[in-house]
């Protein structure tokens, strides 16, 4: 890999002196990433103590429940003003333009969205317990519909994003520890936490003026903007409905309870998607400008690169998740959350096939090629056969066959997309890179399964447990002569130091 992603850059974009170095850039949004990944990891052992398992579980339902709403209300607009605001960045009459028309469509669904959501809480009666935690979170239509983050993105202002993100997120951690001390204080937690996640878009508000001088507007150009959208939305709805339903149809089955020990599973789940997600983006791209040349043979050595973090750093991972499903509950949420050991174990296997599936060839295949309707396809027929799947399993087996339904639809997703991956992707050469990753990791757990029973003080369990399987693990890496791992660790590290 070279030092940087501009070889494949047109000229006045290489030339362009406001350009932020895409070094830096990856940087600021690693840090951001972690920022928002050590955030809940502090947070939410103390919150699971103080509030309970039924409070989670309202807090949680309630969230999910606005995030249908708050998809109507982003309407797919993001991914499409990153894109189109990029283009006439050095233009800032035209920036105006479409911004203000972005922005004005953006403003219409909020109110749609909360209209739609008003008829729901008058007239859905199971939502009564929920209606104050629900208003409260529905706040974050408005702050990401006022914030335009697409605009900073669209800028390259990823200084700005990280900064800003990573004040708001301390300054609530603190507000969380000060205001938050018994059960009843769930609301609280339900105001802080919609002010970590997106209250700092009120600051947009004010520092976007450097950029543009955005207005309302009935001049939409829905023949142009309209389309684009709908079928970015309609991914974003399909991939939302997949993951959200299952918490949604728990709560309206089993109750606040079984959400808030299915949602801490889930919120596990999540983090370690987060933390693989943030190392292999930086690649994309690489990737969409050589699939734009058809230029394969960079096309599949990057994916080679990709697939070596992927499966190096995410199978040991999702492995010992799975070995130490107990204990990283108890250390999270403590003995109440204990009934949640299988779901949690399910879930890392579906962790470990989305890494080969919907983050392999879904977000570096599929959408780099510009097959944006395959993906939609996949997600729309996994989303229907999970709901079914929930329908039917989870009253008669709760919350392990929500978790087994997702196991089940990531393995359709997989397949669905393979069927579609372009011939000239040396795909199945790729795949047996997974055979020493494998085989290491299943050496790993057979020791682990030993280290586990040195003690049973759980912290230095975990301690023993965790530091000696990743020893084993890069000892039988290293033996296998699979180097990928080691390498590209290196390199990083190089680069990170600011070396050639």
């Amino acid at each position: 890999m070279s030092n940087s992603n501009d070889e494949f850059l047109p000229e006045n974009e290489k030339n362009n002196k406001n350009r932020v170095s895409t070094k830096k850039n990856t940087i600021l949004n690693m840090i951001k990433t972690l920022s928002t990944i050590v955030f809940p990891l502090i947070t939410f052992p103390y919150i699971s103590r103080v509030l309970g398992v039924s409070n989670v579980g309202i807090y949680n339902f309630s969230n999910t429940f606005v995030s249908y709403f708050s998809l109507l209300a982003s309407l797919g607009i993001y991914t499409y003003a990153v894109r189109e605001c990029s283009l006439v960045k050095d233009n800032r009459e035209k920036l105006n333009k479409i911004g203000s028309q972005l922005l004005s469509l953006n403003i219409i669904t909020c109110v749609l969205s909360y209209v739609f959501l008003a008829i729901s809480l008058l007239f859905i009666r199971s939502l009564d317990n929920y209606r104050i935690c629900i208003i409260i979170i529905s706040s974050s239509l408005i702050f990401n519909t006022i914030g335009c983050e697409w605009i900073n993105t669209a800028f390259e202002d990823f200084k700005y994003i990280t900064i800003r993100s990573v004040i708001i997120q301390l300054l609530a951690l603190i507000l969380m520890f000060v205001f938050i001390r018994k059960p009843e204080d769930y609301l609280i937690y339900a105001g802080i936490a919609t002010i970590s996640s997106c209250g700092s878009n009120l600051l947009n508000v004010f520092y976007r003026k450097k950029y543009c001088s955005l207005s309302f507007t009935f001049n939409l150009n829905l023949k142009r903007n309209l389309p684009p959208i709908l079928l970015l939305f309609a991914l974003s709805l399909a991939q939302t409905i997949f993951s959200s339903s299952d918490i949604t149809i728990i709560g309206f089955i089993k109750g606040d309870y079984y959400v808030g020990l299915y949602s801490t599973a889930v919120k596990v789940f999540n983090i370690i998607l987060q933390v693989l997600a943030s190392i292999v983006w930086v690649l994309l791209p690489k990737l969409t400008q050589a699939f734009s040349k058809e230029n394969y043979e960079i096309v599949n050595n990057l994916l080679d690169k990709a697939l070596a973090f992927l499966i190096g750093l995410g199978l040991p991972c999702v492995a010992g998740i799975a070995l130490l499903s107990e204990e990283v509950l108890y250390l999270i949420g403590g003995d109440l959350y204990l009934d949640a050991k299988w779901t949690l174990i399910i879930l890392m296997f579906s962790c470990s096939i989305n890494l080969v599936g919907s983050s392999f060839l879904g977000n570096l295949i599929i959408l780099p090629s510009g097959k944006d309707k395959v993906f939609l396809l996949s997600c729309v027929i996994a989303a229907i056969i999970n709901i079914a799947l929930n329908l039917i399993f989870i009253p008669i087996y709760g919350i392990e066959a929500a978790a087994t339904s997702t196991l089940v639809s990531y393995f359709i997703i997989f397949f669905i997309l393979l069927i579609f991956i372009d011939k000239n992707i040396k795909i199945f050469a790729l795949y047996k890179k997974i055979i020493k990753p494998l085989i290491a990791t299943i050496i790993m757990l057979a020791c682990g399964f030993f280290l586990k029973k040195v003690t049973d003080y759980i912290y230095i369990k975990l301690l023993i447990t965790i530091f000696g399987c990743m020893i084993i693990y890069f000892i039988v890496l290293y033996i296998l002569k699979y180097n990928y791992l080691l390498e590209y660790s290196k390199k990083i590290l190089l680069k990170i130091r600011g070396k050639k």
